[in-house]
């Protein structure tokens, strides 16, 4: 067990000023007045500034690996754009470099999964960053459906003249799917017996469940016209859809927020040098904030790595996002979106990833100056109670 006293603290939904932590694997006690054992390793950490964990909401580590070549490249299966049945879980590289580097950066969770290659590209899991064993770093298995709107899926299997090659025909695709899903679920549930069930079919029977469980469908969208697609899309289906990418999300803050669908904002830090990317800003996250839309920030890692996630938020920041708001979108945020506490979705303060409160799982950070400074950094790094990176022993791995 270990005791964290004089820290400034941001809980993961707002910032509470200086206390003390308790922890054990999970938080035992957020308090200022908390009495310390004697016996107990206590660390002063003098008025640093402490978080929780740091979520990263949209990458492909495990599945884009570092210096793996082709064989560390499972983003996207070409076998089809319809593969919703395939499972981020069965293909992840648990030893991928850059978790480690994540770790050190601060990031203690991430939701990884395929590519946007495919309209249905696969579900996403959830995941710890640090080295523990398999099923300990799970934390939801199954933590969203990706489907991907706009000019990469469109442009796919447009070279063999294979359907679709339209923003359109992409849009008629995730439609027929959900539609075929919801025909699949009917006929299984009126089925009188076994006999006059419909055949089995993965890809439906997969579509039946996120939508029956309310899975989170995250959307990736960058231009105006694809995001407006996507909450379209959701309000027809009732599904509980999440826009990811969000680039033009600008352009329509005020749709965004009438609409209610939160937002994955991933910023572009190369050129706009594409019909998808002209426009993007980081007054993005801004924007869409101040339109009351809930905002989370990433980085698309390994792209982008995970570790400048709090490089990202300042940025943001920098073009008129509030600090608090800038905190939550990487941590408490992004845990919310994807229901990774452990009363689901929802917004509250609860015992999950991304927060700091009794009983969520102790992933802790202690920064060396601001997290959002160029010159700030980690200074400790502890997960599920331990100390997994401490700068003044531990070479940071980038």
């Amino acid at each position: 067990m270990i005791a964290i006293k004089n820290a400034v603290l941001f809980d993961g939904v707002r910032e509470v000023g200086e206390t003390s932590l308790l922890l054990d694997a999970a938080i035992v006690s957020v308090d200022r007045a908390v009495e310390l054992p004697e016996d107990l390793e206590c660390i002063d950490v003098d008025g640093a500034y402490v978080t929780p964990g740091l979520v990263d909401a949209h990458v492909y580590m495990g599945l884009w690996c570092t210096g793996a070549g082709s064989e560390g490249r499972d983003l996207s299966d070409s076998n089809g754009t319809v593969q919703p049945q395939l499972r981020a879980l069965d293909s992840v590289d648990w030893d991928d470099a850059n978790f480690g580097r994540a770790l050190a950066g601060g990031v203690a969770t991430v939701v990884t999964g395929p590519g946007e290659s495919n309209i249905f590209g696969g579900q996403a899991l959830a995941m710890r960053t640090e080295e523990c064993p398999v099923d300990g770093r799970v934390v939801r298995g199954v933590a969203s459906l990706r489907v991907a709107l706009g000019h990469e899926p469109k442009t796919t299997y447009s070279k063999s003249v294979q359907y679709p090659s339209t923003r359109m025909g992409v849009a008629a695709v995730v439609r027929e799917q959900f539609m075929k899903a919801q025909e699949y679920a009917i006929g299984c549930r009126e089925a009188t017996d076994s006999g006059k069930r419909p055949k089995f079919d993965f890809t439906l029977q997969t579509l039946a469940e996120v939508m029956a469980q309310r899975t989170p469908v995250t959307f990736y969208a960058a231009k105006a016209n694809d995001i407006v697609t996507a909450v379209r899309i959701t309000k027809e289906f009732d599904l509980s859809g999440i826009i990811v990418g969000a680039t033009e999300g600008h352009m329509v803050a005020e749709f965004l927020g009438e609409s209610g669908m939160p937002v994955v904002f991933i910023p572009m830090m190369d050129g706009r040098m594409s019909v998808e990317t002209r426009n993007a800003t980081f007054e993005t996250a801004a924007a869409l904030a101040e339109a009351g839309v809930d905002v989370a920030i990433s980085t698309g890692a390994p792209s982008l790595p995970s570790e400048y996630l709090p490089v990202m938020a300042a940025l943001c920041m920098k073009a008129g996002l509030a600090r608090e708001s800038a905190l939550r979108a990487i941590t408490g945020g992004p845990a919310a979106m994807f229901g990774l506490a452990q009363n689901g979705l929802g917004n509250a303060v609860t015992a999950g990833p991304g927060h700091i409160a009794c009983g969520a799982p102790a992933d802790v950070v202690v920064w060396e100056g601001d997290p959002f400074s160029l010159t700030g950094r980690p200074k400790l790094v502890i997960a599920a109670g331990n100390v997994v990176f401490d700068a003044s022993r531990d070479e940071a791995p980038w």
